[in-house]
């Protein structure tokens, strides 16, 4: 059962990723295309290069560059989240207010 929870998250992220990635929309969610685009990568990956391109592709700097550019996007998000955060707080009010069914004790 918990490699099938592990395995269902990981493909809840993979689809994660499609959508941050912008891919979902500019595709108008065509998934051929989107499959068509994942083989070309992985074909890159494995040192095919693109069917396009008379000399092949240096898997590693592909690799290298996408890890990159990918980590520079999680930064840039987590860096604006965090900034959202900030701003929140200080214009934030929050009430506490007595749990049910405690006799208006905070438990």
């Amino acid at each position: 059962m918990r490699n099938r929870r592990a395995r269902t998250r990981r493909l809840i992220e993979y689809g994660g990723l499609v959508v941050k990635a912008g891919l979902a929309e500019l595709l108008a969610d065509d998934r051929a295309t989107l499959l068509g685009g994942f083989l070309s990568l992985r074909d890159q990956l494995a040192g095919l290069g693109d069917e396009r391109s008379a000399e092949p592709i240096d898997p590693a700097t592909v690799k290298q560059r996408w890890r990159r550019r990918g980590l520079r996007t999680f930064d840039a998000d987590a860096a604006e989240k965090h900034a959202g955060d900030a701003g929140r707080a200080s214009t934030d009010v929050t009430v506490a207010t007595p749990a049910e069914g405690t006799g208006g004790r905070r438990r």
